[in-house]
């Protein structure tokens, strides 16, 4: 039998080795189905919670009703800031974003940046962009609607609805500034995209009457929210992945939503009764997981709600334990995929022949 040459082998083993570890990186997310929990702290008033996470894995919280960016185990106040705020949104330069008192702010580098009205109503931010982009609603006055505004290098734009007095929600922002929401038509609520200055409505799941959009992937490419047969008592998530609707599920109730999904397709949100959550879920290859089911640790916790996911599959919220509100970070334990298998078969191989090849040599 003829010897396999050892120097080829080893020119095979390292693209192979190489590869696996791109096809791991690429695709543990989308394989893992168990999830460890990360505690990021009591949750003390009504809004507090980690509401957002970066691709870089920062985390936007309210603590305390302060706002904070959390990475690698280190908060960092947004300093000078008053309590009490309603959404805290983080980029991954840690700028944050969020509203307190009526008021939208962008805290950039140590400074409070506050982001006006659009006719000196009161606003609330949404989303932030990693290029400081901002969304969210202002009042105004002249029609006695909200309605949503887009803000960038200390300007103040309209995004228009599907009426010229209709109200309009921006929700997600990618940074391509593509932007999802949902607004009012002559009749009822619908949920939208918007690019380029253009606004187009979202197709909602046969037999549904409203519906809206709130989260939307890096990429701007998957879409997640939910459609409605009335406002409160009859809802099903809903996701449009690459242009396709999908009707996500309830699990065992009669209401639920989906609040954001990343660029492979999951989709993160809340199951529950009437406006009530109750439990959280993950939606991925067209099955619906109650969260608390896939975890690998953290006895005692019990996963309420959750509201962002980004492309590696961490996802944040908050969870009780026992009677105590707790913020969460919630990361995948990833599964060895077969061809990182294969690679580790083929390296031992490798070693194995390296070392009989010595042996023959010694003797």
């Amino acid at each position: 039998m003829t010897n396999f040459p050892l120097h080829k082998f080893r020119r095979l083993a390292v693209p192979i080795v190489i590869l696996s570890v791109v096809w791991t990186s690429t695709t543990g997310a989308r394989a893992a189905l168990l999830y460890r929990l990360t505690d990021l702290g009591q949750c003390t008033l009504t809004n507090d919670a980690a509401q957002d996470i970066t691709e870089g894995g920062k985390v936007g919280l309210q603590q305390d009703g302060l706002a904070y960016a959390w990475s690698a185990g280190n908060l960092t106040p947004a300093a000078g800031l008053p309590n009490n705020h309603t959404i805290v949104c983080v980029n991954d330069m840690e700028s944050i974003a969020g509203s307190h008192n009526f008021e939208a702010f962008l805290w950039n580098n140590g400074t409070k940046v506050a982001l006006g009205s659009l006719e000196g109503g009161w606003t609330f931010c949404s989303d932030i962009n990693d290029l400081n982009q901002v969304i969210g609603i202002s009042y105004r006055s002249s029609i006695n609607r909200y309605r949503g505004f887009l803000w960038q290098n200390g300007s103040m734009v309209e995004i228009g609805g599907f009426l010229p007095n209709g109200r309009s929600r921006p929700t997600a922002i990618s940074n391509s500034g593509r932007i999802v929401g949902y607004a009012t038509t002559a009749t009822t609520e619908l949920p939208f995209v918007y690019d380029g200055g253009t606004i187009s409505a979202l197709p909602i799941l046969p037999g549904y009457v409203r519906g809206e959009a709130y989260g939307l992937s890096s990429n701007g490419r998957n879409i997640a929210g939910t459609s409605r047969k009335n406002y409160f008592f009859d809802s099903e998530a809903t996701a449009w992945i690459d242009g396709r609707m999908v009707a996500l599920g309830r699990l065992d109730f009669s209401v639920s939503t989906a609040l954001d999904v990343n660029d492979w397709g999951q989709v993160v949100g809340s199951v529950g009764y009437s406006n009530d959550p109750r439990a959280a879920f993950l939606w991925q290859n067209g099955v619906m997981y109650n969260l608390n089911s896939l975890l690998t640790n953290a006895p005692g916790y019990y996963i309420r709600e959750v509201f962002s996911i980004n492309n590696f599959g961490q996802i944040v919220g908050y969870a009780y334990y026992g009677e105590q509100k707790r913020s969460v970070l919630l990361s995948p334990v990833p599964e060895p995929s077969t061809l990182g298998l294969t690679a580790a078969g083929l390296v031992l191989c490798l070693v194995c022949a390296r070392r009989k090849q010595r042996s023959v040599e010694t003797a």
